[in-house]
């Protein structure tokens, strides 16, 4: 009876995971997604004492000054959409958390809060995937008149994403997160149609035109965790800290855009993600990623990668 059970559960998964990578197949990729550029937002009470809580649909903001409703109500939609964004893209890349209580965006008033809390050195924003949460520096998005919603994009990708992050690679969950700060044009709006003008765009803003920007080896960059990548970033001189992220980009768009099997491919990965996801006590394995990664394969998609942006004016080359 037991191997019975255990027969049935295999044909089931079987029959989702074929399910899943159709879905993958058919549904249209979102072109563009216009937000209102407003959110609404339950305001603290006049009374109220920091910390401030400022309640959304989906998020806590939390902040240690009181923030206008013009400023909240802005950084609310921008926050909004992403949740928005991600369940558009037609693969299940949304996987919240499904804890009870709304995530929180904690915004520091300065460096030092920040960095105190747990904020990563020389950034203006932090995904904690142990907290299930987003640190934000208010003098980076608060006290400017832009503030950099790309970076604020990329970090709620990342919350977006919490149930099945620590299952994955970190070239996954910083791909995606950067593909979605790429396709952010406006608040809370997104642009998909032209995700190659939409990257070499993002790029520029870290190197200067013709620069030949060397990515690191696809076998080995791929199977880093998120220890490792930490490790990887911070050896890196600051000049070229992006190029991890980058590289992930790349790699993320290759699997959207040029490979023709490419999404149906990820999907079968995402559903394995979810499959651990489910059952904590499996712990993350290369195995699930090894269909994408085939070593006979290796050579021939980093030539298709840097051809395909060669050819599009960013110069890139793997090591």
């Amino acid at each position: 009876m037991k191997f019975l059970s255990l027969l049935f559960a295999l044909i089931t998964c079987q029959l989702c995971l074929a399910q899943e990578a159709t879905k993958a197949k058919k549904k249209p990729w979102p072109t563009v997604l216009k937000g209102k550029g407003h959110a609404k937002v339950i305001m603290p009470d006049s009374n109220s004492t920091a910390p401030f809580i400022y309640t959304t649909k989906s998020y806590r903001f939390i902040s240690q000054q009181q923030i206008s409703k013009t400023k909240i109500t802005k950084l609310a939609a921008t926050a909004e959409s992403v949740a928005s964004a991600v369940s558009r893209i037609p693969l299940s890349l949304s996987a919240p958390s499904q804890s009870e209580a709304k995530p929180a965006i904690y915004i520091y008033n300065d460096e030092e809060s920040y960095l105190k809390a747990g904020g990563a050195p020389a950034s203006a924003g932090y995904y904690s995937g142990r907290k299930n949460a987003v640190f934000l520096r208010a003098d980076k998005f608060l006290g400017k008149k832009k503030p950099n919603y790309q970076l604020l994009t990329h970090e709620l990708v990342h919350l977006n994403m919490h149930s099945i992050i620590g299952y994955s690679r970190a070239w996954f969950s910083e791909g995606n997160a950067d593909y979605f700060a790429s396709a952010f044009y406006a608040t809370s709006s997104y642009n998909f149609t032209d995700m190659t003008r939409n990257i070499k765009n993002r790029a520029r803003h870290f190197y200067p035109d013709n620069t030949i920007i060397e990515l690191p080896p696809l076998k080995e960059f791929v199977e880093l965790d998120f220890r490792q990548w930490r490790k990887l970033n911070q050896q890196l001189a600051p000049e070229d800290r992006y190029t991890p992220y980058l590289a992930s980009l790349l790699i993320v768009h290759y699997f959207y855009h040029i490979d023709p099997d490419g999404r149906e491919k990820i999907q079968t990965y995402l559903t394995a993600l979810h499959q651990r996801a489910s059952n904590r006590k499996r712990r993350p394995s290369l195995e699930d990623q090894a269909h994408l990664f085939p070593a006979a394969d290796l050579n021939k998609i980093q030539t298709t990668i840097t051809t395909y942006w060669n050819k599009r004016g960013l110069k890139v080359k793997f090591q």
